[in-house]
Parts: C-alpha cells; sequence; structure tokens
C-alpha cells in the first residue's frame, strides 16, 4: 500500500486520537462503575440506619412490656404502643426499600411484630393490668393467679421476640455485606482506572514525543533537499541529481525535478554542440563569400576582356558553383540542428511546466495537511472540556462521600444516646464513616489524575499547534520552490526565444545560398554564350557580387548569434 504524506500523517494522529478516546472511554466507564457502587452504599446505608433504628426501637418497647410487667405503670403501655406503632411504620418502608428477593422476608418480619404486639397488648398487658389491680386490693391469691398466667404469657412471646431480633440482625448483617462489597467495587475501579490511565497516558506521551519529531522532520527534510536542489539549477548546476527515497508527493516532486535537470542537461549539451558547429559553419560560410566576391571580382575583370579571358571565367564559375553546394550542404545541416535544438527547448518548456503542476500539487497537500492538524487540535481541546466535565462529576461524588459522612457522625450521636442499646449502631455508624473518608480520599486521588490528564492533554494541544507550525513554515518553502521554478521556466524561454532567432536566420542564410547558386548556374550559362550576351553576364555579376555581400553580413550576424548562444549556455555546468 503506497503512503502518501497526508495518509501517514493522518495515521499518526488517527493513532493518538483512538488512545485519547480509550482512556476517555476507560474513565467514564470507571467513573459510572464507581457512581453506582456509591450510590448502592447509599442506599445499603440508609436501609442499615433503619433497620438499626427499628433494632433500638423494638429494644425500647421490649423494656417498656418489662417495665409495665414490673411497674404496671400506664406510660409504660402508652410508650410501648408509640414504639411499636414506629416499628411498623419503619417496617413498610423498609419493604420499600428492600432488594426483590428480600421483600417476603420483611413481611415475613412484619407478620411477626404484629403477632408478637397482638399477644403484649390483647394477652401479656390485660393479664398484668389484673395482676397489680389485685395487688393493689391486697387480693394476694388473684396477684399470684394473674401473676402466673402473665408469666406463662410472657413465656410464649419470648420466641417471638428473639425470631424478631435474629431477623433484624439478619438484615443488619446482609445491609453491611452489601456495603461492604460496594466500597470494595468502588477501591477496585479506582484502582483500575487509575492503572489504566496511568498506562494509557504513558502510551499516549510516546506516541506524541514520536510524531512531535517523526512528522515535522519527515515533512521538513524532503523539501529543503528539493529547494536546495532547484536553487542550484536555477544558479546553472545540472551535474548532481536530487536524492530522495521516497514514494510519496516528495518522491513524486523530486522525480520530477530530476527529470527536468535530466532534460536541462541534455538540452544545454546539444546547444554547445551546435552552437560550435554554428560558429564553424558561419566561418567557412565566410570564407566562401569571401572566395565568391574575388570570383565575381574575376568575372568582371573577364567582361572587360572576354575574348582574352573567357576560360579562366568558365573555371570560377565551376569553382564558385562547388563552393556554392558545400555551403548549401552545411546550412542544411545548420537547419537541421536548429530544429532539433528549438524541439529540446521545447520538452525542457514542459518539464518545467510539470514541475510547477507538481509544486502546486505539493502546496495544496500542504493545506490540507495543515486543515488536518487544526481540526485533530480542535477534537482535543473538546477531549480537555469532557475532561473538566468528569472533574466537576468527581467533585459530586466527594460531596456524596462528606453527606455520608456527616449521616455516620448523626448516627454515631443516636447510638450515644441510646446507650448500650445503641452500641452496636455506634460501631457500625464508625465504620460507615471511615468507608465515607476513604471515598473522599478517592474521590481527590481521581480529580488529582483527571488533572494529570488535563496537562497531558494540553502538552498534546501544543504539540499539534507546533505540528501545524511545521506544516506551515513547510508550505511557504514549498512556495519558495515553486519560485525557484518560475525562474528556470523564465530562463528556458529565453533560450528558445534565441534559438528561434538562429534558426530563423540559418533558414534564411540557407535561402541566400539557394539564390546565389542559381545566379552561379545562370552566369556560368551567360560565360558559355558570353561572346553575344556581355551585357547580361555584367548584370549577373553586379547581382552576384551584392548577393556575396548579403551572405558575408549574414555570416557575421550568424557568427555573432552563435557566440552569444555559447555564452549563455555557458553558465549552465553539466
Amino acid at each position: 500500500m503506497k503512503l502518501t504524506v497526508g495518509k501517514k500523517i493522518s495515521l499518526g494522529f488517527v493513532i493518538m486520537l483512538a488512545l485519547v478516546l480509550l482512556l476517555g472511554g476507560s474513565s467514564y466507564y470507571s467513573l459510572q462503575s464507581s457512581s453506582r457502587h456509591l450510590e448502592e452504599m447509599t442506599i445499603s446505608n440508609e436501609r442499615l440506619v433503619l433497620v438499626l433504628t427499628i433494632e433500638a426501637e423494638y429494644q425500647g418497647a421490649v423494656a417498656d412490656v418489662r417495665g409495665y410487667m414490673t411497674y404496671g405503670d400506664q406510660k409504660y403501655r402508652t410508650q410501648y404502643e408509640q414504639k411499636i406503632a414506629k416499628v411498623l411504620a419503619m417496617e413498610d418502608k423498609l419493604h420499600e426499600m428492600a432488594l426483590v428477593e428480600r421483600k417476603e422476608k420483611v413481611v415475613q418480619l412484619k407478620a411477626a411484630t404484629i403477632d408478637w404486639r397482638n399477644g403484649v397488648l390483647n394477652e401479656l398487658m390485660p393479664s398484668v393490668h389484673e395482676e397489680h389491680a389485685a395487688l393493689s386490693r391486697g387480693d394476694i391469691d388473684g396477684y399470684r393467679t394473674h401473676h402466673d398466667r402473665s408469666q406463662a404469657i410472657a413465656k410464649t412471646l419470648v420466641p417471638k421476640a428473639t425470631q424478631i431480633m435474629a431477623t433484624l440482625d439478619d438484615f443488619v448483617q446482609f445491609n453491611q455485606d452489601l456495603f461492604n462489597q460496594s466500597v470494595t467495587g468502588t477501591k477496585t475501579d479506582a484502582n483500575r482506572m487509575e492503572t489504566i490511565s496511568i498506562t494509557l497516558a504513558l502510551i499516549a506521551l510516546i506516541a506524541g514525543g514520536a510524531s512531535f519529531y517523526l512528522f515535522p522532520r519527515m515533512i521538513r527534510r524532503p523539501i529543503e533537499q528539493m529547494v536546495a536542489g532547484a536553487d542550484k539549477f536555477a544558479a546553472g548546476d545540472l551535474r548532481a541529481a536530487i536524492e530522495i527515497h521516497s514514494d510519496d508527493e516528495f518522491g513524486q516532486l523530486a522525480t520530477a525535478l530530476n527529470r527536468m535537470q535530466g532534460n536541462l542537461k541534455e538540452l544545454i549539451g546539444k546547444i554547445k554542440t551546435s552552437s560550435a558547429d554554428l560558429a564553424e559553419s558561419s566561418l567557412q560560410l565566410s570564407d566562401a563569400a569571401e572566395q565568391s566576391a574575388q570570383a565575381s571580382a574575376q568575372v568582371a575583370e573577364a567582361i572587360t576582356s572576354v575574348a582574352e579571358g573567357n576560360d579562366a571565367q568558365l573555371q570560377a564559375m565551376t569553382e564558385t558553383a562547388s563552393v556554392m553546394e558545400q555551403i548549401g550542404a552545411r546550412t542544411d545541416k545548420a537547419v537541421v540542428i536548429s530544429h532539433e535544438v528549438s524541439a529540446l527547448t521545447g520538452e525542457t518548456s514542459q518539464a518545467a511546466a510539470e514541475g510547477r503542476t507538481a509544486i502546486g500539487a505539493a502546496t495544496t497537500q500542504m493545506n490540507r495537511i495543515e486543515t488536518t492538524v487544526t481540526g485533530l487540535a480542535q477534537v482535543v481541546a473538546n477531549l480537555d472540556e469532557r475532561s473538566q466535565a468528569i472533574g466537576q462529576i468527581v467533585d459530586l461524588i466527594a460531596g456524596i462521600a462528606g453527606q455520608t459522612n456527616l449521616l455516620a457522625l448523626n448516627a454515631a450521636i443516636e447510638a450515644a444516646r441510646a446507650g448500650e442499646q445503641g452500641r452496636g449502631f455506634a460501631v457500625v455508624a464508625e465504620e460507615v464513616r471511615k468507608l465515607a473518608e476513604q471515598s473522599q480520599d478517592s474521590a481527590s486521588q481521581i480529580a488529582v489524575l483527571i488533572e494529570e490528564i488535563r496537562r497531558e492533554i494540553e502538552a498534546a494541544v501544543k504539540s499539534m499547534n507546533d505540528g501545524s507550525r511545521e506544516v506551515s513554515e513547510g508550505a511557504q518553502v514549498v512556495h519558495r520552490a515553486g519560485e525557484a521554478f518560475m525562474t528556470i521556466s523564465d530562463r528556458v524561454v529565453l533560450v528558445t526565444a534565441q534559438v528561434k532567432e538562429i534558426t530563423a536566420a540559418v533558414e534564411q542564410l540557407a535561402a541566400g545560398g539557394k539564390q546565389v547558386a542559381a545566379m552561379v548556374q545562370k552566369a556560368d550559362g551567360i560565360s558559355k554564350e558570353i561572346a553575344g550576351q556581355s551585357q547580361s553576364v555584367s548584370a549577373a555579376t553586379e547581382e552576384q557580387s551584392a548577393s556575396m555581400e548579403q551572405i558575408s553580413a549574414s555570416s557575421h550576424s550568424l557568427l555573432q548569434m552563435a557566440e552569444n548562444l555559447r555564452e549563455a549556455v555557458e553558465r549552465f555546468q553539466v
């Protein structure tokens, strides 16, 4: 699979985002679990307090029964009825709060309480009332009879009271166990969250550090190499190619630059060779023009003495025709070379255009990368806001733990008021207070851990901002490379224009050479008929002289152009 620059950077950011999301999901799950355990602890604690209150009220009711049996005072009966009514009302509330599997047991508890209450109110207390009434009358026999009957009834009620206390103790133990399980679960969730958070934070830190080091280096180094190579090309140094071994956009851009460098190198080499051949041909043409001019002078001299110099004129015309054939051959060769040079300059111009296109594509890709980095920085900032929301939830949990601690303190105060009967309740209240303090400590640890996560997120945001700045700098470097390409392209256009001028001059020279050849042939024909057409030969000779002057001027101009072309290509080192 071919990985472009955009895909490489996106892959790194996807890995970072996955780690951050995994950390956030783990934290959310642990907080939800802790919240659930705290809710279970609160409900278990409320049930435990309610059961202990029922137990205390029930024991108070039993004490009132004993007081009534001992003293026969009506206030004990009134207190008993009030306390047993509270017990039944609290048992109804316990039935509402109980777990589904424990509701039937609460129903049985209430039925046993009602049965015990009915036995006390309908059997025991009337018998005790009669017992104390007989004692007040001095009826000893009646007192003993009712006393024995009261003791018998009390013995039948003792197992029921014992069963009720056993059931209440069972409820106390059950809710204590549930409370302890919730505390254990909360500690386990806190430890798991701490381990996972630290592990993921370390992984994210390592991955972020690697991304911060590798990605800017991966982007900056190829661009710097290509800019250095393009600067050398623009300065005329075409000896060394750009060495970038990559299959991404930078590798493609380097390949395009190297291809352009090769075309330029080949073009400059051919232009050097052609300019040398052109200079040599210009010199030969100039020599031939001088020879032709001398021949024309000889022809003019021969015209004044037609009879004496007819043979010499024929020989001069033959030599002139041979020289003109050589000039025509060399001129045709110069035309072909000029056309080849023009084609090579066109290919080089096209390669420069491809390089500009590749620079434009690289600039677009850098802009996309910058947009991706900015978007991911926004995602991490949003995650920072979620961390703040989690911190608020932890503060809420700490507040619940503080309320639980206050409730435990109130329960301890009530237990102290109950005296000996509330001793067990005081122990439970102390355990609740300790567990509430542990919950507060765990919430504080979670808050510290969340603050560390936020710091890591801020570091990630800073790394992404640095990466965005590096990408912007890379885009500026690519822009400078594009300007270098424009300079190279302009110079190639200048060379192309000079080559076209040379080609036009060579074609003009070829046309003049053909015209001279025609004139020489015509002069040769005239020389054969010179005796009868001396006037025509004189005119042709004048035309030939003018053509030779034209050829001489063109050859000097062509020589100057060849020299200019040689100086232009000497700037390039191949």
